[in-house]
């Protein structure tokens, strides 16, 4: 299989980029001639996907929902055959991948990879491709890296999965190989309800229910800079129409301590319990720090939201999926 390394210097290099393409305002009968478009989200039965497909809906966008029983991006002449048969004008979300939770290893590294060759050729098929953003991720950045991160940081990964992931940056924004503009977005943390999250809070609320306490690795003072699900999805409705040929940090520029996300975790949910220190997981002890300037020159009127309103209606969510509060203490018995 070719595997399309990186160019010896990947560690320092920047993104590719093109040219932009010439365009002309379409006269006003090319313009009722033109159909809808049409927005595909490969990846769509997943954590984000997911969101993204709702969100874009919510916004009257026409979204096909791909999952992998739809259009498996490991065979070839099916995303050939995905992207031939949509006559209106597309806009691409690729979220679809093989999560480091499930497997990082050198198997898991070859799927990547194979997924964004075939994701690459079969753009080809496709009749009028408006803009397409490749779901990546900060792991592209490796540990021990200066602080903070911007789109500049020296690309260095340390992991199977980083290392799939820059690959696939690489091959869809090498010059002339797609074609339309493609936005890398590369994720630090992300939390939010769904069966698939596998986050630093999701963990603590579940500890919590289960055990009641909260349990924290190390120290507690690695810090993490973390995204609301649904802010990355609006987000994502709101970059995908600029058609930006570029490389974002999707961040909110603020980080916290993970002991700190502990105590709001405990105050979201109303509940005063033992926050237990851990050994540190050395894999994971190292900072997450992000300068966003470049994804606030994009997006201005953007706003995140806060932490701690990410974590109460993260917290209510789950309560209304239960009988019982989870995270509250029953009455000792005397």
């Amino acid at each position: 299989m070719n595997t399309r390394p990186a160019p010896d210097d990947a560690s320092r290099a920047p993104s590719p980029s093109r040219a932009p393409s010439p365009s002309r305002a379409p006269s006003p009968r090319e313009d009722r001639a033109t159909p809808p478009e049409r927005w595909l989200v490969f990846g769509a039965t997943g954590y984000i996907g997911g969101r993204v497909v709702a969100h874009a809906r919510s916004r009257g966008v026409d979204v096909s929902a791909i999952g992998s029983r739809d259009c498996d991006l490991l065979d070839a002449d099916a995303v050939a055959r995905t992207f031939a048969a949509c006559a209106q004008p597309l806009r691409v979300v690729v979220a679809a991948v093989t999560n480091k939770w499930v497997a990082n290893d050198r198997a898991s590294f070859h799927r990547n990879l194979s997924m964004s060759e075939n994701l690459v050729d079969g753009l080809r098929h496709a009749r009028d491709l408006r803009s397409l953003i490749y779901f990546s991720s900060a792991d592209v950045y490796g540990r021990d890296v200066p602080l903070p991160i911007t789109e500049r940081t020296r690309i260095a990964p340390d992991s199977w999965y980083g290392l799939a992931k820059y690959n696939g940056e690489w091959m869809l924004r090498q010059p002339g190989d797609v074609p339309c503009p493609v936005t890398v977005v590369r994720v630090p943390g992300v939390y939010g309800h769904a069966s698939h999250d596998r986050s630093v809070v999701r963990r603590m609320l579940d500890t919590l229910a289960a055990e009641g306490e909260i349990r924290v690795s190390g120290d507690g003072r690695t810090l993490r800079d973390l995204v609301f699900v649904d802010d990355l999805a609006r987000l994502v409705c709101e970059l995908l129409p600029l058609a930006l040929d570029d490389t974002v940090n999707v961040a909110c520029g603020q980080s916290v301590t993970v002991r700190a996300l502990a105590e709001m975790t405990l105050a979201a949910v109303g509940r005063d319990a033992p926050i237990r220190h851990v050994p540190a997981d050395e894999a994971r002890a190292f900072d997450l720090v992000f300068d966003n300037a470049l994804l606030r020159t994009h997006l201005p009127e953007f706003r995140f939201t806060p932490l701690s309103a990410g974590l109460v209606s993260y917290a209510d969510i789950v309560r209304r999926e239960t009988t019982s509060d989870p995270f509250h203490t029953p009455p000792t018995q005397d």
